[in-house]
């Protein structure tokens, strides 16, 4: 640049002229090959990166589609199993709470696990078995009471006709 400069500083032209095309065009064209293959490399690099991102946005959804669809199949399952471990259970255990209430006591409970709701039906047995027990006395009690007031009625009706034999000999 300082030959260009000194040129024109001289005020020639011509020498300027001819040093920027001898020397100045050729680097410029040079600069520009380099602009241009770097602006190449660049745009080659952003379309890499673009089809990469696309590629890890495509494999990004797919696994969250994945992972919705097995959330839903475990909360599918978590329902099922806790219908069939907890609320079937539990209904169960009301449907015989409503036959006790309704006086129905011959339907044992039975149940075989060893969770709360198990000891909740062994619980449930147990009242049925002492309500059965509890029943039965207050019926044979009932009896006993039946038995001897027709035996104190039979008395009476015996003593009764005693006294009026008496009295019809006296």
């Amino acid at each position: 640049m300082e030959p260009e400069f000194a040129a024109i500083r001289a005020n020639d032209m011509n020498a300027y002229h001819a040093i920027a095309d001898i020397k100045i065009s050729p680097m410029f064209v040079a600069f520009d090959n380099a602009v241009t293959a770097a602006a190449q490399f660049q745009q080659k690099h952003a379309d890499d990166s673009r089809a990469s991102t696309a590629s890890s946005i495509s494999t990004l959804n797919v696994t969250i589609g994945a992972l919705l669809v097995l959330s839903v199949v475990i909360l599918i399952g978590t329902r099922i199993a806790l219908r069939g471990l907890i609320v079937q259970p539990i209904n169960d255990a009301v449907d015989h709470f409503e036959r006790i209430s309704q006086g129905d006591l011959t339907q044992s409970v039975h149940s075989d696990s060893d969770n709360e709701i198990g000891r909740l039906f062994a619980g449930i047995e147990r009242m049925r078995t002492n309500l059965t027990t509890m029943v039965g006395a207050v019926h044979r009690g009932a009896e006993s009471i039946d038995i001897g007031a027709r035996e104190i009625a039979s008395g009476n009706t015996d003593l009764s006709q005693r006294t009026e034999e008496q009295a019809a000999s006296l």
